[in-house]
């Protein structure tokens, strides 16, 4: 079955190496591009290992096989800038890229998670999960967010003094 020498294959292949790049500091607001990349050529060499069983080329064509990756993170704005999870693979090295925008300042991580999918001729899906990454992101206030907070504590401030009589105050 060639589901079941996919799956073998997969379980064999050695998934790679990943590269996660994000700032170790970030400001509440201003966006910043954070990337992941996997050095392997996992349709080629899934290929090769199933061509070993004796499967013929037509099977082998129809394999398709992908790495997809997904990046998360509580208190982040993340955009993809690509069109989807998929990577886009440039000589054996698949590469992603997100727009992401911290919401709120402190310690906060960003999670990584990548995985090789492989979808057979007779339609199966065989699914591989790279170990999860995560980066602990520091993010600081901005200065405008400051004046804006700062306003909105002295702006409560001054409302509050403007309905309290004068006379309570001798």
């Amino acid at each position: 079955n060639i589901s079941e020498m996919a799956d073998m294959e997969l379980e064999r292949l050695d998934l790679g190496t990943i590269a996660f790049y994000s700032p170790k500091e970030m400001t509440v607001g201003v966006s910043q591009k954070v990337e992941a990349a996997v050095a392997k050529d996992v349709q080629r060499e899934l290929a090769e290992g199933i061509r070993g069983h004796g499967v013929s080329e037509t099977e082998v064509a129809q394999i398709k096989a992908s790495i997809i990756a997904d990046l998360e993170g509580d208190n982040f704005l993340i955009l993809p800038l690509d069109d989807d999870e998929n990577s886009e693979v440039t000589e054996g090295i698949s590469q992603w890229a997100w727009d992401v925008t911290p919401l709120k300042s402190g310690l906060w991580d960003l999670t990584l998670k990548v995985a090789v999918v492989v979808e057979t001729s007779d339609g199966a899906e065989i699914r591989k999960d790279y170990p999860i990454q995560e980066r602990r992101i520091g993010v600081d206030l901005s200065l405008r967010h400051i004046v804006l907070y700062l306003i909105d504590r002295v702006g409560g401030f001054t409302t509050y003094l403007r309905t309290v009589p004068i006379s309570s105050f001798e």
